[in-house]
């Protein structure tokens, strides 16, 4: 257990390490535990360094939810989670996101393959939910036999990062205001909520595994980030090993 004894002692505000068999994911940081939402939900899946792992099967609006609180409502924030993705498909997949009251999109982390390439994909909204700033980055390693460990930190400059594999592989600047609050929204795991513009299908939905799942309500160092990758027993290198892109 000393992966998780690593993220704990950086105080995540929730932290649902995904070794439940049933019913739900635990927070293991608090009392914030996520219940289910649609179907195809899969437990006691294996996972990285000897961990479980939970799956889903890309069904539009299924995963695991959490009702809105002033917790997702802070000018920084982290969003971590461990991902094993083993059929990319073109649209994005979500692994985390955050609604707004009116459900329109606050911010979210997910995975997209443009043109082959297995890319991560972190987004905020600007003021007044009219704008994106994102971020990709590919993996470069895979000492964890096809899993990956994804982070996405938005700081209170505000400056937008997204690391892989432990590492940093980009960095920008919200130019155009800051991200939307609100704490009333649903924040999803493995899926993004309903939202008007019709992006609640199936392919917006997550294929895959998850597991180690963390949020924080300040920006990660990328020490921290580091250390998170670092502590998750390996296996073998060899799998993902493309660029970046932004647009």
């Amino acid at each position: 257990m000393a992966y998780e004894s690593v993220v704990l002692a950086d105080s995540p505000s929730a932290f649902w390490p995904c070794q439940d068999t049933s019913g739900g994911l635990t927070d293991d940081a608090g009392s914030r535990d996520a219940s289910e939402t649609g179907s195809g939900h899969s437990y006691g899946l294996p996972g990285p360094g000897g961990f479980l792992s939970v799956g889903l099967t890309g069904q539009s609006l299924s995963g695991w939810q959490r009702a809105d609180e002033d917790l997702w409502s802070s000018t920084a924030l982290s969003i971590e989670a461990w991902v094993y993705w083993p059929t990319p498909s073109s649209p994005q997949q979500f692994i985390a996101a955050k609604a707004t009251t009116s459900a329109s999109h606050e911010w979210g982390i997910s995975l997209h393959n443009p043109g082959g390439d297995p890319n991560v994909i972190g987004r905020i909204a600007t003021t007044a939910d009219t704008g994106w700033l994102d971020v990709e980055g590919a993996a470069t390693s895979d000492r964890h036999c096809g899993w990956h460990h994804v982070v996405m930190t938005l700081d209170s400059t505000p400056t937008l990062k997204m690391y892989v594999d432990g590492v940093n592989t980009q960095t920008d600047s919200v130019t155009s205001g800051t991200r939307a609050s609100n704490s009333a929204g649903l924040f999803g795991i493995g899926f993004r909520h309903n939202l008007p513009n019709g992006y609640a299908g199936g392919n917006w939905a997550f294929d895959g595994q998850l597991t180690m799942v963390a949020f924080y309500n300040f920006a990660l160092t990328s020490g921290q980030v580091a250390d998170h990758y670092g502590a998750m027993p390996g296996c073998h290198t060899g799998g993902w090993s493309v660029g970046f892109l932004k647009f």
